[in-house]
């Protein structure tokens, strides 16, 4: 958190939520990339002598590339010391991981400066978005394991609470649907064991393929003529 204990404003272009440094265990970075259809493709890349950046400028946290990064000095799943950091944040997120000449790392994470400019008027007070971090003698499986267990008791609301068992139409239908198709489905479902049956991609205005329709909310009256 930052405060402004001055009689004037000022300006903010640069606030990290965390800031690390350690030694270099030989570790290998792990970041998520990929796109639209084609999500969290598994990059690696060995911490080496200068800057490593992995960001989103799209407004969103972003499938282009994951807010969350690990270290793994075995680049192992299950042995090994690896260290994970995750912004509890949905906009526009930046991490970097620079290596001195002295093997020691240094890695910033917080809210991406591109464009960010924030006023603080006198004794206004601003809090930056949580970085959670993870640290496992056990590999990424260990940090896994403990970020699960942090979203499941810190974050996901009634944490004990058992959650409706969900049945999604696209893998069954893609955009190839209507009402008939659907109540027949969910039938099948419901004999099934399923208690929340939910109408993915391609139920609002002329949206039957990848092509068309997206961002026009209306219902398809032909897919659903009562609605």
């Amino acid at each position: 958190a930052i405060q402004n204990n001055s009689k004037t404003d000022i300006i903010v272009t640069k606030l990290m939520s965390c800031t690390l440094d350690l030694l270099n265990r030989d570790y290998t970075i792990y970041n998520l990339s990929g796109t639209w259809a084609r999500e969290s493709h598994v990059q690696k890349r060995k911490v080496s002598s200068g800057t490593f950046v992995n960001q989103s400028t799209t407004g969103a946290t972003s499938h282009f590339f994951n807010s969350g990064v690990m270290l793994s000095s075995l680049d192992r799943e299950n042995e090994g010391i690896s260290l994970g950091l995750n912004m509890v944040y949905s906009g526009n997120h930046y991490c970097s991981i620079h290596q001195h000449y002295s093997n020691s790392i240094r890695i910033n994470m917080g809210i991406n400066p591109l464009n960010f400019h924030l006023n603080l008027s006198p004794n206004q007070l601003f809090e930056t978005p949580e970085v959670v971090m993870s640290l496992s003698e056990k590999g990424n499986n260990g940090v896994s394991k403990n970020f699960h267990d942090f979203v499941n008791h810190c974050i996901v609301r009634q944490p004990n609470l058992l959650k409706p068992i969900v049945y999604n139409n696209w893998e069954a239908t893609m955009f190839d649907f209507n009402e008939d198709k659907l109540l027949k489905l969910a039938k099948k479902a419901k004999d099934l064991g399923v208690e929340l049956f939910v109408v993915d991609d391609g139920w609002f205005s002329n949206r039957n393929s990848d092509h068309s329709g997206l961002g026009d909310y209306n219902t398809n009256k032909k897919k659903f003529p009562h609605g």
